[in-house]
Order: C-alpha cells, then sequence, then structure tokens
C-alpha cells in the first residue's frame, strides 16, 4: 500500500513538473513593453474601419487585415519567414509575435501575442487571426517578436532572432 502512494506521489510531482516547465517555456518569449516607446518607422497607425498591410523584416514578413472599432481591432494575417531564415534551418525551437497598442506618442499600452509557434515545429509559416479589446487611447500598434531556429542545446546548432521597435 505504501509502494502505491509513493508512486501516485512521484507521478503527481513529476506531472505538476512538466506543466510548470510548459508554463515557463511559453510564457519566456513573452516581453512586456508597458511604457516604452516605439520607433515612428515601427508604428502602424490603426484607422477606423478594414486596411491591409505587410510589415517586412530581415527576418519575415507579416501579411496582416484589420478592421477597427471604436473599442476593438480584429486582425488577421499570416507569418512568413524570409528565405534566410529557412536556409538557416527548417525547424524553429520557439516563436512569439505580438503586437504592441501604442497611443498617440507612440507608448505602449497593451501587448498581446498573435502568433506562437511551439518547439521544434518544422513549420515557416503561422497564421493568426484574433479580436482584441482595445486600450482607451489606442492610435497605433506596433509588431515585435522574437524565436529561436534551429537543432536546439546539444544537438546542433541554433540561432536567435528578434526585432525590438522600442527606443
Amino acid at each position: 500500500m505504501k509502494l502505491k502512494k509513493n508512486i501516485k506521489t512521484v507521478f503527481t510531482l513529476g506531472f505538476l513538473s512538466v506543466l510548470l516547465s510548459v508554463f515557463v517555456a511559453c510564457t519566456s518569449g513573452f516581453d512586456t513593453y508597458l511604457g516604452k516607446t516605439a520607433d515612428q518607422e515601427s508604428r502602424i497607425a490603426l484607422n477606423g474601419g478594414s486596411h491591409n498591410g505587410v510589415w517586412q523584416t530581415d527576418d519575415l514578413t507579416v501579411n496582416y487585415s484589420y478592421s477597427r472599432k471604436p473599442n476593438s481591432l480584429q486582425i488577421s494575417g499570416d507569418v512568413n519567414l524570409s528565405d534566410k531564415m529557412k536556409d538557416a534551418s527548417n525547424i524553429v525551437q520557439t516563436f512569439f509575435l505580438q503586437v504592441n497598442f501604442l497611443n498617440a506618442q507612440g507608448q505602449v499600452l497593451d501587448t498581446k501575442e498573435l502568433a506562437v509557434a511551439g518547439y521544434r515545429e518544422m513549420i515557416t509559416k503561422w497564421e493568426f487571426d484574433h479580436t482584441f479589446e482595445l486600450p482607451a487611447r489606442t492610435a497605433a500598434m506596433a509588431f515585435s517578436y522574437t524565436g529561436q531556429m534551429g537543432e536546439g542545446a546539444g544537438e546542433g546548432s541554433s540561432e536567435s532572432f528578434w526585432h525590438d521597435p522600442f527606443q
């Protein structure tokens, strides 16, 4: 009977450890930029109605469409890795794309995740479709991201990539 109880305890502790590890791994890529000011060239005005756009860096391209109502934003689109990133590796260790809502001065009012890739995915394109409540005084948005390509520690090389549009 005592052996059964010990096995249950070990199993429960192991399960909780795995859950905690997953939580930490999933939240570690999410940066808080609250109050930081986005560079002028990174700001995308959020006008009323429906709009399409393309945002691009050396690492990736985001094709997006949004529809703004007074207090909400519906945003959808896809993220495509650049040929440079695809040539580096076909395995994504982690990837987090965020949208940062900005006031008229470019300061971050809130940050939300748009697209996330999990551990060791062989994906080079992600789609997203979200509706967010907008903070009061939202005038613009700016994208930010962080990720890691490659085999990972102990199994080969890996390369981190990111975009931080804040001063």
